[in-house]
């Protein structure tokens, strides 16, 4: 199996205008240090979630967005 990396996801988040290309390097550089701290390498198979999940933050964190999330089981009662 062939092992892929972030890149093209990457480009289209950023041709997309979902993030911006100091995010691209933040995001690169959270990669690399779940290689170093924690070896794990982080690549497509193992965390295209997390990475489309880190991406859609640093988008809401840009614009300013806060996402509402759902009710805890606490407050619905």
């Amino acid at each position: 199996m062939r092992r892929m990396d972030f890149t093209e996801r990457l480009n289209l988040y950023l041709e997309g205008g979902m993030i911006q290309p100091a995010d691209v390097d933040d995001i690169q550089a959270i990669i690399a240090m779940f290689d170093q701290k924690y070896h794990i390498q982080l690549q497509e198979e193992n965390a295209d979630t997390f990475i489309a999940h880190l991406c859609a933050a640093f988008g809401r964190n840009a614009t300013g967005e806060k996402k509402i999330g759902r009710a805890s089981c606490r407050e619905r009662v």
